[in-house]
């Protein structure tokens, strides 16, 4: 017990991680970043605790190497032990900046070599097939249809996805705005005439449902752009309808998999730069553009209907 104790008043290491969550926190960072950080966290503690380890300042680019070498005997893959160091890298550096650490010790920790990507996209045939499975007259079929054209349209993230507002649809001029993307930063997606119709007819299916709804639900489906009987869909939600339909048609879905099938889409089809497509999916830089995708010719915002896979005949 008086050893417990000890350790945990010594413990600086779980104190600086978390002075690091506290500042995602009030940076307004997504509760997805907040819990990834955590879960490697956990892991490095677990580890630093096996080895007596629990004051910040003795941790060494050593013990760096050696926690790396961990993650490999454990089974880990290379991208894996890539994100847990990165995640690492970043809080210690922001220690440095912050003035609890005068050096990182991680500067100098070598991060493993990862294998060139290949990304993960969609065939042509397989969103036929879950096209086919919201084919149908009613809600639920209008919505879903709405919301896999949306995600194939636009390269939304997930989470953009489901905070959407029916405010921040203005189908006159064929925009969705993303009041708050990743890192707090709004930007506007410019919607193809395919996925501005199909919107158009959600919309109009979702004020008829509204008033079929219960008083509570109705309350709480709110402003939402995307709603079911119970209320709006949530972020779970969403891999509910995306998993069912996935079920149903044979394929694997994935909401970040049409991110990666648009941005391979519209860098391949001769109308669009890596700029256009920064712009489009909310990238703060062109690194994973650069990493994941090809660049190609020059393309403005005009071609942004033109560069999105419904354009290029999907439906």
């Amino acid at each position: 017990m008086a050893i417990t104790l000890k350790l945990e008043i010594q413990n600086t290491v779980t104190r600086a991680q978390k002075y690091f969550l506290d500042a995602l926190r009030s940076s307004d960072k997504s509760s997805h970043t907040i819990s990834h950080y955590n879960t490697t966290f956990k892991r490095f503690n677990s580890w630093l605790y096996s080895q007596g380890t629990t004051d910040i300042e003795e941790i060494t680019k050593h013990q760096g190497r050696a926690f790396m070498s961990s993650l490999k005997e454990e089974g880990l893959s290379p991208r894996t032990r890539y994100g847990i160091i990165v995640d690492l890298k970043t809080w210690l550096t922001w220690l440095v900046k912050d003035g609890e650490l005068a050096k990182s010790p991680f500067d100098n920790v070598e991060l493993p070599d990862l294998p060139r990507p290949v990304p993960e996209t969609y065939e042509k045939d397989e969103f036929a097939k879950l096209m086919k499975q919201c084919a149908g007259s009613e809600f639920t079929c209008v919505r879903n249809r709405a919301i896999l054209y949306l995600l194939l349209d636009t390269g939304i993230r997930r989470e953009e996805l489901v905070n959407l507002k029916v405010d921040d649809v203005n189908l006159t001029l064929d925009q969705v705005h993303i009041r708050h993307g990743k890192g707090d930063k709004a930007r506007f997606l410019v919607l193809s005439a395919k996925a501005s119709m199909t919107l158009a007819k959600y919309l109009n299916a979702r004020e008829k449902t509204l008033t079929k709804m219960n008083k509570k639900a109705h309350l709480e489906s709110g402003d939402f752009l995307w709603i079911g009987e119970r209320g709006p869909v949530t972020y779970h939600g969403l891999g509910t309808i995306l998993r069912k339909l996935g079920a149903k048609s044979g394929v694997q879905v994935r909401a970040h998999k049409f991110r990666k099938t648009y941005a391979t889409i519209a860098l391949n089809s001769g109308q669009a730069s890596l700029e256009d497509v920064r712009r489009q999916l909310g990238h703060s830089d062109y690194q994973v553009l650069k990493k994941h995708y090809l660049d190609t010719a020059k393309a403005n915002i005009e071609t942004a209907r033109r560069m999105s896979p419904l354009s290029n005949g999907w439906s």
